[in-house]
């Protein structure tokens, strides 16, 4: 999975969660970006939700702001839940093996 600026798309991330625990190796930063693009004239937004770990997430996390473009690869699994509504949704999960930003936010 690579998420990567092709010129007419839009990250942004959400809010993210740091979890820091005795061993440097198992910490976690957990973060949600959205990409919005236009086709068709018709704009559309998904969600990804990302999880860095180890000491990438401890030197990344003071860096987050919202709006920060970025671009990162990784794992992209599928996760079925149930919604407070009750109805069956899906959330795409990314976990971060490379993250770089990329450039002024918009």
């Amino acid at each position: 999975m690579s998420l990567t600026n092709s010129g007419d798309s839009k990250w942004a991330w959400l809010a993210y969660q740091f979890k820091e625990t005795s061993d440097e190796s198992d910490a976690l930063l957990t973060f949600s970006v959205a990409v919005s693009s236009k086709r068709a004239g018709e704009e559309t937004t998904s969600w990804f939700s990302c999880t860095v770990w180890g000491v990438r997430a401890k030197g990344l996390a003071p860096h987050l702001t919202k709006g920060t473009s970025v671009a990162l690869t990784g794992g992209l699994t599928c996760r079925e839940y149930t919604a407070k509504t009750g109805e069956s949704r899906t959330s795409l999960e990314v976990r971060v093996d490379q993250f770089a930003f990329a450039g002024s936010s918009q």
